[in-house]
């Protein structure tokens, strides 16, 4: 048995840095698989939630310990990993925790955190129930099979398949063996979460979520994705069809936080969990020990602008972390996003409202001549103080009073001109889906033509600074190459594009029926030169047993007894041949579910392939 490529290079990965963060190997390494088992974006999924100090843990299905780590500074972890050459990749990773390839049945935890389970039967439930103390909880993150991802090319995370009905979908809350349930919802997903929302708080239909949205089997799609959650949201679906879930179990109840917004995907400096609860208030809490010294800045923040007239959200730290209250509104940003969506945004009202912000931004400082500091006179008086922050986005608006009331300002400058403030401010307008006419509106309103080059370079260079470069270069890979086709038969389009995944550069189509026309149209269009091969071959098809070009592999198109034609074609040529269906992996074997191979039968293609060259993932 040989170990999978990715794998010895994650394991590599781990071991040369065991402090655990691995930026600059991701900005190096755009592989989605180095990406989904290394990112730190992958903790999101439960690094808001309130566990218990000193808890006994079980971790099921491990991978290569992505969340293990983070599990370890809450309690003691048992971590479950069958395979030994990734079992011995979580001890390095997480020293703290005991791997084990089975769980003890006899142990009993106070939490056990399922990720992607393959059994959602009666007995998995029961016995996962059996194993927890009295007050113990079950939290379990998959796929949703009715949801978004499905109609955008996704396939069940085991079973490959485009709708997989064995999966557990939201409609069956029976959960056996638990008495309370809580159903989360993480947006994009519960891979790579940055919103997580919850039965008791729901999205609104201005859907502004921090995600970039993605497929597990194709890096991109040809959807706005926002847009058909807005859909969703509208129609009173959005429970039903997101495309994740995390379910918490109780025996005896549940936490008591209703959402979590993440920014694990910024620079360690600026990763933050901030929690919606129960009890009517909110918290924000550092993820790291570079956060922990800016969040005391926040309440620094906050304390200035009041003293200078701005109304921002009171603040007040307990434990290390900010206590704000919960406030029940829209953002300003997704008030006016909600007005487009229904065809009612007034053009002389948001123009008067933003007048407003801007005043705000105006006296949240005090002021040198323009010119100082260095700076370009065409950008304005400099600011003493100035906050970046004070966007819509970050400002809760009450239609009814008229209040704007800002919060969440991390940043401060020194010595800053206003005019980037103001600017920045109107830049927003892009992401909150308005019309671009009302942008150019306030760029002449407040004369800042003259230097709006400036305002949209230094836009980037906050951007830069703030948000983790290692995730940026996953997706950034992905959009240098070109836009994906979808095919009438998209089981070609998947096999096309797993195959540049891999590296494959020349291959051969055997079946030239329609099925064999559109794989080879697929694979052209994916750049990979393809030629057409029969059993015997005819004036317009080469024989399998006298192909002279170098090709890679033979593509099998038939569908019907492909196994049997498999086997046949290997007596008669030397080069790899597989089934269509083989290349059709589910997100198991794309991610790793295991990290054995065989040298050519009885895996998956793409581990065969995988065994022959080391691939080359174009994201």
């Amino acid at each position: 048995m040989l170990t999978a490529p990715e794998d010895l290079d994650i394991a590599r990965y781990i071991d040369e840095n065991p402090d655990g963060r691995f930026e600059s190997v991701l900005t190096r390494d755009t592989r989605r698989r180095v990406f989904f088992h290394l990112s730190p974006i992958r903790e999101s999924l439960l690094n808001w939630y309130p566990f218990v100090k000193g808890a006994d843990i079980l971790e099921l299905n491990a991978g290569f310990g992505a969340l293990t780590g983070l599990l370890c500074t809450h309690g003691r972890v048992t971590a479950v990993q069958p395979d030994t050459f990734r079992a011995r990749a979580i001890k390095m990773r997480a020293p703290g925790a005991k791997v084990v390839e089975t769980a003890m049945p006899r142990q009993r935890f106070d939490y056990i955190i399922d990720m992607d389970p393959a059994d959602f039967s009666e007995a998995a439930f029961k016995n996962k129930a059996n194993m927890l103390n009295p007050n113990g909880r079950l939290l379990m993150a998959f796929q949703n099979p009715l949801g978004v991802n499905y109609w955008l090319g996704g396939r069940g995370f085991h079973s490959g398949k485009r709708y997989d009905a064995a999966a557990f979908s939201r409609a069956e809350t029976a959960a056996p063996g638990f008495r309370v349930l809580k159903w989360y919802y993480p947006l994009p997903d519960h891979w790579f979460a940055r919103e997580i929302y919850s039965q008791n708080f729901l999205p609104n239909q201005a859907l502004n979520s921090r995600g970039r949205f993605h497929s597990m089997n194709r890096p991109f799609v040809s959807a706005d994705v926002s847009v058909i959650y807005g859909n969703i949201i509208r129609a009173g679906l959005f429970e039903q069809l997101t495309g994740s879930f995390l379910l918490e179990a109780g025996l005896s109840g549940v936490c008591d936080v209703d959402f979590a917004a993440l920014t694990t995907y910024r620079k360690p400096a600026g990763r933050f969990a901030t929690t919606v609860h129960r009890g009517g208030f909110a918290k924000k809490t550092a993820l790291s020990p570079e956060g922990a010294a800016n969040i005391k800045r926040i309440k620094q923040n906050h304390d200035d602008l009041v003293k200078h007239g701005v109304n921002t959200l009171a603040l007040s730290f307990n434990c290390e972390a900010l206590i704000m209250p919960r406030i029940n509104r829209e953002t300003l940003a997704d008030y006016w996003k909600r007005l487009r969506l229904e065809g009612r945004l007034d053009e002389n009202e948001f123009i008067r409202i933003f007048d407003r912000v801007r005043e705000a931004i105006l006296k949240s400082s005090g002021y040198d001549p323009p010119g100082s500091s260095g700076w370009s006179e065409t950008l304005g008086a400099v600011q003493h103080r100035a906050y970046p922050e004070l966007v819509p986005a970050n400002c809760f608006y009450s239609p009814d009073t008229g209040e704007l009331l800002f919060f969440d300002q991390e940043f401060a400058y020194e010595r800053y001109p206003v005019n980037f403030v103001i600017g920045r401010a109107i830049l927003s307008i892009r992401y909150y889906g308005l019309p671009q006419e009302l942008l150019q509106t306030l760029i002449k309103r407040y004369n800042l033509t003259e230097c709006w080059e400036q305002i949209e370079a230094e836009t980037l260079r906050i951007y830069n600074e703030i948000f983790n470069p290692a995730e940026n270069a996953i997706f950034e890979s992905a959009y240098a190459e070109k836009p994906y086709v979808t095919y009438a038969d998209s089981d070609a389009g998947d096999a096309a594009f797993r195959l540049t995944e891999l590296g494959v550069k020349r291959a051969a189509v055997y079946g030239y029926g329609k099925r064999g026309r559109i794989l080879y149209k697929a694979l052209d269009d994916a750049g990979i030169e393809t030629l057409t091969v029969d059993r015997n071959g005819t004036a317009d098809y080469i024989s399998v047993s006298d192909i002279k070009e170098n090709i890679e592999l033979i593509l099998v198109s038939i569908l019907d007894n492909a196994e049997g034609i498999v086997s046949e074609l290997r007596l008669q040529t030397p080069y790899p041949v597989y089934a269509l269906t083989e290349f059709l992996a589910p997100a198991s074997d794309v991610y790793g579910a295991s990290s054995k191979i065989n040298d050519h039968t009885g895996e998956p293609a793409w581990i065969r392939t995988s065994a022959i060259r080391k691939p080359v993932w174009k994201v």
